[in-house]
């Protein structure tokens, strides 16, 4: 029913609201879990420059991509050992429908 719905909206709403203090304000914004093999700064860029209002005062000085100490480890581990764990469902997926036929 619609008071099921309201209620349950109402209970999402106050779930959201939880006490996070506040840091101090800056120019900077945090972009994470992209695929980042197909996204480049310039991409970041034209994004966020569709969402400023057309007016003079408004800009966007610089896009830059600085990964985290976690995304350099497992780069580092790339390039030794080539991708990892892209094909283990494959593997076992393929050996579950031989062991159904």
């Amino acid at each position: 029913s619609s008071s099921d719905m309201e209620e349950d909206l109402a209970y999402s709403e106050e779930e959201e609201e939880e006490d996070i203090p506040d840091g101090d304000e800056t120019k900077r914004i945090a972009i994470m879990n992209l695929d980042w093999d197909y996204i480049k700064a310039k991409d970041i860029f034209h994004l966020l420059r569709s969402f400023l209002p057309n007016d003079d005062t408004s800009s966007i000085k610089k896009v830059s991509i600085l990964p985290s100490l976690f995304g350099l480890e497992r780069m580092k581990i790339e390039n030794e050992q080539g991708p990892q764990g892209i094909w283990k469902e494959a593997e076992s997926s393929s050996e579950e429908d031989e062991s159904t036929l």
